[in-house]
């Protein structure tokens, strides 16, 4: 999981790109947009982490940043 890859995906795609290539990737298209990864889980794994900040943002109305901290704070606490 790459942040600078997440951060970009939340950047310049929309919750509903997201979510349609996440859809693509799991019927084993390929999306119709780049997404950096070593492979397609990787990048199925940066896909549904932008989704999950951008919905954040969304539904708590907080700001990305706060958002994106809050997700990676989830993460460095589900790994320890």
């Amino acid at each position: 999981m790459q942040p600078a890859v997440i951060k970009k995906l939340i950047e310049s795609k929309s919750l509903t790109e997201l979510k349609a290539a996440e859809a693509k990737i799991c019927q084993n298209l390929a999306p119709d947009f780049e997404v950096a990864g070593e492979d397609v889980n990787e990048q199925l794994t940066h896909i549904l982490a932008a989704i999950q900040i951008l919905e954040m943002v969304e539904n708590d109305k907080t700001s990305l940043n706060n958002a994106f901290r809050r997700f990676f704070e989830r993460v460095r606490t589900s790994i320890s």
